[in-house]
């Protein structure tokens, strides 16, 4: 019996991982009907031989959805290596189909593109299909995930999702198990999950605001209790909707201390914390040192403006203020 999988193809949407309580199937859990309905041909090539196009996902068959941009890097340099594992595995019956969410012409041209003594198209010996609205990514990888590629989806021969994961190191461990059936899904699931829930529980606090979890449940990170205090202490466009001024500084501190005040990021927060506070003497003094340390560290060099019209302000609000 086949199995059928969905998935559209024209306009490009690319996914940054989200937050979201959308629903997409759990490892262990069966693949959800898939129809892939355009697939990728270069002009003046063949129609990739073996490759013919699916229109169903065969029970006995393996099916690794490999997701890729054509700006990705790594995703580029892995075509060899997976294209490898395609020829290796055929007669086991795996297949393997990479999915660009990118407008179809930018994806035949990349196609077109010569490395060396071949184009990108012949050094991908595998499927290659465009996703439109990215919805067999979102069908198959948790929102936490979805904004790192190379990113695999693999289906297994009774259909069901047995591994979500990236297609580097250990990848060919991964494949030998799942062919020969030694694979342990809940095994692989677990450690998922512990890898996704720190990224979840971020997602939530942003979300709801709970700005006194982001120190109790993370700390140590210097650069997410930086990011959670700028959005609070600036708040663009109104998005904060409890904008706690004295969670920001707490957590601009922490960042500040963890840090060992060579960040100009985090001190250039603070500094906005301790202007809104009504400290201007203190945020002038706290901005002069993230110019001095962006400056030093070459840091952000395209701030360099920016930080600088920041302490310009602060220094005019507080000769203003008669200080």
């Amino acid at each position: 019996m086949a199995r059928t999988l969905i998935a559209s193809f024209a306009s490009l949407v690319v996914a940054h991982g989200a937050a979201g309580s959308d629903s997409y199937t759990q490892l262990g859990e069966a693949a959800p009907p898939v129809e892939i309905e355009h697939w990728v041909k270069a002009p003046g090539m063949d129609a990739r031989g073996a490759f013919e196009e699916i229109t169903a996902l065969d029970d006995g068959r393996i099916y690794v959805f490999d997701f890729w941009a054509t700006w990705c890097a790594p995703c580029i340099a892995s075509f060899p290596k997976i294209s490898g594992y395609q020829k290796q595995y055929e007669d086991e019956g795996v297949v393997f189909v990479a999915i660009s969410p990118e407008p179809l012409p930018l994806v035949t041209q990349f196609l077109q593109r010569r490395l060396g003594e071949q184009t990108q198209y012949e050094r991908m010996g595998f499927h290659v299909a465009v996703d439109a609205d990215d919805s067999v990514r979102t069908a198959l990888i948790a929102p936490e995930m979805r904004g790192e590629i190379p990113m695999a989806a693999i289906v297994d021969r009774s259909g069901r999702l047995v591994y979500t994961g990236f297609t580097g190191e250990g990848f060919d461990r991964v494949l030998a198990g799942i062919v020969d059936g030694s694979w342990d899904t809940e095994a692989h699931s677990a450690s998922v999950e512990a890898r996704i829930a720190p990224k979840r529980e971020k997602l939530r606090i942003e979300a709801e605001e709970d700005w006194p979890a982001a120190l109790e449940s993370f700390p140590d990170d210097a650069d997410f209790l930086t990011r959670m205090a700028f959005a609070i202490a600036f708040n663009y466009g109104g998005a904060i909707k409890n904008p706690d001024n004295d969670a920001a500084t707490a957590m601009a501190e922490r960042a500040v201390d963890l840090t060992e005040r060579s960040d100009a990021y985090s001190l250039h927060t603070l500094a906005k914390c301790r202007f809104n506070a009504g400290d201007i003497a203190g945020a002038v003094d706290l901005q002069a040192e993230a110019v001095r340390v962006r400056e030093e560290g070459n840091q952000t060099p395209h701030y360099k403006d920016y930080y600088e019209g920041q302490l310009a302000q602060y220094r005019q609000a507080l000769e203003e203020a008669g200080g």
